[in-house]
């Protein structure tokens, strides 16, 4: 088995580093996103008793990325 150090001098001498990247998380090609989401209660989406959301904003650029319910009153009873 071959050390990093190995991996290292290979790269040096070839002077050309090939990386395989992943979409940047800050970009929106590779998911999509609903404007609101409600609350996952039960194995189902349930609008909040209350009837308030809430704005989550994305702290990279302090845009708004969606609307999410507000869980402050019980919404579901289990059986």
């Amino acid at each position: 088995m071959r050390g990093v150090a190995f991996y290292l001098r290979l790269m040096a001498k070839s002077k050309t580093i090939s990386w395989p990247l992943a979409p940047a998380p800050e970009s929106k090609d590779h998911f999509t996103l609903k404007s609101q989401y409600d609350l996952f209660i039960g194995g189902k989406w349930v609008k909040p008793k209350s009837g308030n959301y809430f704005d989550t904003i994305n702290p990279a650029n302090e845009q708004k990325i969606a609307r999410i319910a507000e869980a402050n009153q019980p919404t579901w009873t289990p059986p």
